[in-house]
């Protein structure tokens, strides 16, 4: 299976959109899912608050991909995201993220983010929950 496919179309529709919706969350990622960033824990529902959380926020997003490899269920990618703040600023970061995929979707999340640009308030912009 392509896994690689399911977590550029997971980052398409949030890229393409500005957020999306329970449904879309829920086509991409199994609801055991666990992300482990930048030293927190989110499960499932941390996760569906983390997506709302940044619709909040973001106005448009472009994700560039240095690199996405595949190994059997692991898929690493190394990827730099722009930001569109809807308050008008911006914020650039570098995230490293190892995803596991489980049925088709992705399960779980080690993830490392950093910003590279913006201000200081939006450093916990990859784990951020309210």
């Amino acid at each position: 299976m392509n896994y690689k496919e399911i977590v550029k179309k997971g980052f398409d529709l949030l890229s393409q959109k500005g957020g999306i919706n329970d449904e879309e969350i829920a086509a991409y990622f199994h609801r055991d899912y666990r992300q482990y960033v930048d030293g927190k824990e989110l499960d499932y529902a941390g996760f569906v608050a983390h997506m709302k959380a940044q619709q909040n926020v973001v106005a448009k997003m472009n994700i560039y991909f240095k690199n996405i490899i595949q190994e059997d269920n692991i898929v690493f990618t190394n990827h730099v995201v722009d930001i569109w703040k809807k308050d008008g600023g911006k914020i650039k970061i570098h995230v490293i993220a190892q995803f596991t995929m489980k049925d088709g979707k992705v399960i779980g999340c080690d993830e490392l983010t950093h910003l590279i640009s913006g201000n200081e308030e939006d450093k916990d912009i990859g784990s951020r929950t309210h």
